[in-house]
């Protein structure tokens, strides 16, 4: 009887997470004779879970995050050649206080979209605002933007991010225009706002995707300033052409992680 009182109430106030767990909260406060205080203290600790979990997963999707890209189903054993002290370290999130660079380099299907994703996800766990996209789908959505005259109000959006993920650099070539937009985000961030770019191309091959040799290095200065860099080295088979063929093991076994 006192959960249906309550209820309407409680789903008013927009209190959901509280509705969701009255009736089992009211069992549990007479099972283990719990005071009001205690009973009321365990309600509360509902909605703030509830409210937390909502925005974690509202800052994934506006983010464009993989939720199941995470540290803990990256499989390193499949990956030999990736320094797992070093991602440890990053996840950490500590080089986003210090407004600090990640380059992940690397043939295709060594694992770079999967780390800077764990990465994305443990950022946003810590509060972060992160966005992940590929280079040339954001410089893309940029000149779009730069047509229908919200070009400033997104470069503005991208400024207040704590970390911008850039996945895929240099797998397409740079306009000369998305050339000099992707200068400006890499200026407007240096030494204030972190970025995370991943790339099939080793970082020396970097400057041409550029196509200006002087831009390329002023961006690269400041890529490179500040900045943790992994080069990961090419494996025998990618981690793709693992699962399709289906020589991935499961969850749980060996290691306990998977790509």
């Amino acid at each position: 009887m006192m959960a249906m009182n309550i209820l309407p109430r409680l789903k008013t106030l927009r209190l959901g997470g509280m509705a969701h767990s009255l009736e089992y909260r009211i069992k549990e406060a007479g099972d283990k004779d719990l005071n009001y205080i205690e009973f009321f203290e365990l309600l509360l600790d509902d909605e703030i879970n509830r409210r937390e979990s909502k925005k974690y997963e509202r800052l994934l999707k506006n983010g464009c995050i993989d939720a199941g890209k995470r540290f803990d189903s990256f499989n390193f054993r499949l990956s030999p050649h990736v320094p797992r002290g070093d991602v440890e370290m990053l996840m950490t999130c500590e080089f986003i206080n210090r407004s600090e660079n990640v380059l992940l380099a690397g043939p295709s299907g060594t694992g770079k979209s999967h780390i800077a994703q764990a990465l994305a996800n443990e950022a946003v766990k810590h509060g972060y605002r992160v966005l992940f996209k590929q280079t040339h789908k954001l410089l893309g959505h940029l000149n779009a933007r730069r047509a229908d005259g919200g070009f400033a109000q997104y470069m503005k959006k991208l400024q207040g991010l704590d970390l911008l993920i850039l996945d895929d650099f240099g797998l397409v070539q740079l306009t000369p225009q998305n050339a000099n937009d992707l200068y400006e985000i890499i200026l407007d961030r240096y030494e204030r706002r972190s970025i995370i770019i991943t790339s099939n191309r080793s970082l020396r091959e970097w400057d041409e995707v550029f196509g200006n040799q002087l831009m390329a290095s002023a961006a690269l200065d400041r890529l490179t300033h500040h900045s943790h860099c992994i080069e990961i080295p090419k494996s025998p088979a990618s981690i793709r052409q693992l699962e399709r063929r289906g020589k991935l093991a499961p969850v749980g076994e060996s290691d306990g992680h998977r790509e």
